[in-house]
């Protein structure tokens, strides 16, 4: 029987663990590592369940952007892993509509149903007499994204409302910091459209106002005394 074992992650100790069990197949989901090729080719079958609808917004940070960059969809596709990030070909894709009230978060958890579903169609291949299908080409717009916060996490001065308003939303995952406008030098939190307003006026008004004016509640209304 296998006993678990808790791993270093170092590459090294990943491979010497996997070929010491000779897996028939490797699943990876949520993992933030590149899986090297000697551990790839230890099987035929290596799958990963990527939260985009590939090829679009390979590796990281998909449910920011699929919001920012105004998507009417999203999804999880299961694809057959290679060297490249998120480049292989793909075994099943499931689909899932972005409302205009969507956030990261919100995304988020619709997605986790969507991904069990995606992960029946796979596994029930898998465990089928035919086995796993080769998988098709990735097809389509394609985009990458670094493990980096998305311009540090600021609403930048160039932006239309539209783009600021959608930015709000995409940064939106408690408990981690949302949206923040500089002021003064100082990165303010702005958790709507209108509080991002109030802060630009109160700036525009006397560019020595105190920022928190603007600041939201703990009820996360917004004080607005502009």
């Amino acid at each position: 029987m296998y006993t678990p074992q808790v791993l270093l992650d170092s590459n090294a100790e990943i491979l010497k663990v996997a070929s010491g069990f000779r897996p028939d197949l490797i699943v990876s989901a949520s993992y933030r590592k590149k899986i090297t090729a000697s551990v790839l080719n230890l099987c035929p079958d290596c799958v990963n369940f990527h939260p985009s609808l590939l090829p679009k917004h390979r590796g990281c940070w998909s449910g920011f952007w699929c919001i920012f960059d105004g998507d009417t969809e999203t999804g999880v596709t299961c694809h057959r892993m290679v060297e490249d990030f998120d480049a292989g070909l793909i075994l099943q894709q499931e689909r899932l509509q972005v409302e205009s009230t969507d956030t990261s978060f919100s995304v988020y958890k619709k997605l986790l149903p969507v991904t069990a579903n995606c992960a029946r169609a796979v596994f029930s291949h898998y465990f089928s007499s035919t086995g796993l299908p080769p998988g098709e080409v990735q097809r389509g717009e394609s985009s990458y994204h670094y493990r980096k916060l998305p311009f540090e996490g600021l609403i930048q001065p160039e932006w239309s409302e539209e783009q600021v308003e959608r930015f709000i939303r995409a940064m939106y995952f408690p408990p981690f910091d949302g949206a923040a406008l500089l002021v003064n030098g100082r990165p303010m939190p702005v958790e709507s459209l209108e509080a991002y307003r109030c802060l630009q006026r109160s700036s525009a008004a006397s560019p020595m106002v105190e920022p928190h004016s603007c600041a939201p509640t703990q009820d996360h209304s917004v004080v607005l005394p502009c």
